[in-house]
């Protein structure tokens, strides 16, 4: 039994360390001074603001649209969509079917013992 005591006891002082180095750490009311004390001290930050809109707006010449659509264009991108679109639709639809002919074999409860 003084063995079972002393593991209470010794628990209990230690949760009670453990926690008052956790839970209750002193904050101090103001902020400590600099390290370097070559550092001047700051009172308050300056507000951030973003720049004018107008520094920032980079005007697109209307001819520049006609352009990069001629770029966009390519041989090659033009026959993959000409070529897998129809794929795309065809597998599609393929799935569709074999989808609405297996639903009966789903709904349908199966008698075969098991």
């Amino acid at each position: 039994d003084e063995g079972c005591l002393k593991f209470f006891t010794d628990t209990a002082r230690k949760c009670e360390r453990e926690n008052a180095m956790v839970h209750f750490k002193s904050v101090p009311p103001e902020l400590p001074p600099p390290v370097r004390r070559d550092l001047p001290e700051i009172a308050a930050h300056a507000p951030q603001s973003l720049p004018p809109a107008k520094d920032c707006v980079v005007e697109i010449p209307p001819d520049a649209s006609e352009e990069s659509e001629e770029k966009r264009r390519s041989c090659c991108g033009t026959c993959a969509v000409v070529i897998a679109m129809p794929l795309l639709i065809l597998l599609s639809v393929l799935g569709a079917v074999v989808w609405v002919l297996l639903l009966p074999l789903k709904l349908i409860p199966c008698c075969c013992p098991v």
